[in-house]
C-alpha cells in the first residue's frame, strides 16, 4: 500500500476561474496551501478505490495520517473481505473528520461486530457480541446470557465502550469475589442466613 504527498491550495486561475490546486506559484511558500495524500483502498462496492485527503499544516501531519490510514487497512491480515469492510469503514469518514481509532477497530473485529457500529456503552458491544453467536449451541448461549446479565452489563455495561480499561475489569473480579464471600459466609452460617440479596451494580 502506496501514498503519494503533494500540496495545494484553493486558489483560482484568475483568467478561467479553474483551481489551480498543486500548481500555483505560490505553494512555494511554507503557510500557503495544505498537504495531503493520495492512495488506493478496496472497498465492497469498488477494488482499488482513490482516498484523497489534504487540509494537513504539514507534510509530516499527511504522512502520519496515512500510516493511521495503514494501520487500519492492515487490521484485515490477508482477508480481502475484511480489508474491502475496513475500506468501507475508512470512506465513511466525511472530509475533515478524523479516522476510525485503530485499537477501536481491533476491538470490533476481535468481537466480531459491525465496524460501522457507533463507540456506544459496553453493554452495547456485548449485545451485539452476543447476537453474532449463531452458531453456537443453545446451553452455551444460555451459559453466556447469564453471565452478561449478572456479572458483566450490570458492572461494566454503562462504561462507554472507548473508555473501559483494565482496571475495571479488575474490579467487576473483586466485586464477584466479594458476592461469592457472602454466600459463602451465609451457607456455613446456616439456613436462616442462607439468603442474600446480591447487588445489581
Amino acid at each position: 500500500m502506496k501514498a503519494f504527498y503533494s500540496k495545494r491550495c484553493g486558489c483560482k486561475d484568475p483568467e478561467t476561474g479553474k483551481p489551480l490546486n498543486s500548481s500555483c506559484p505560490l505553494l512555494s511558500k511554507r503557510r500557503h496551501g495544505t498537504y495531503g495524500f493520495n492512495t488506493r483502498i478496496d472497498t465492497t462496492e469498488r477494488p482499488d478505490r482513490q482516498l484523497k485527503r489534504f487540509g494537513y499544516a504539514t507534510q509530516s501531519a499527511a504522512e502520519k495520517a496515512f500510516d493511521h490510514v495503514h494501520d487500519l487497512v492492515k487490521l484485515a491480515d490477508d482477508d480481502d473481505a475484511t480489508r474491502r469492510r475496513i475500506g468501507d469503514l475508512i470512506f465513511g469518514c466525511k472530509r475533515g473528520e478524523p479516522f476510525p481509532d485503530v485499537e477501536e477497530a481491533r476491538r470490533k473485529l476481535k468481537a466480531g461486530v459491525e465496524l460501522n457500529t457507533a463507540a456506544g456503552t459496553v453493554a452495547e458491544l456485548l449485545e451485539d457480541w452476543y447476537k453474532s453467536r449463531r452458531s453456537k449451541k443453545e446451553s452455551t448461549k444460555r451459559s453466556w446470557r447469564q453471565h452478561l446479565d449478572h456479572y458483566l452489563i450490570p458492572q461494566l455495561g454503562e462504561i462507554p465502550r472507548d473508555r473501559l480499561r483494565a482496571t475495571h475489569i479488575d474490579s467487576m473480579f473483586d466485586t464477584i469475589e466479594e458476592w461469592n464471600a457472602e454466600i459463602l459466609a451465609a451457607r456455613e452460617a446456616g439456613p436462616k442466613r442462607s439468603h442474600v440479596v446480591r447487588p445489581s451494580s
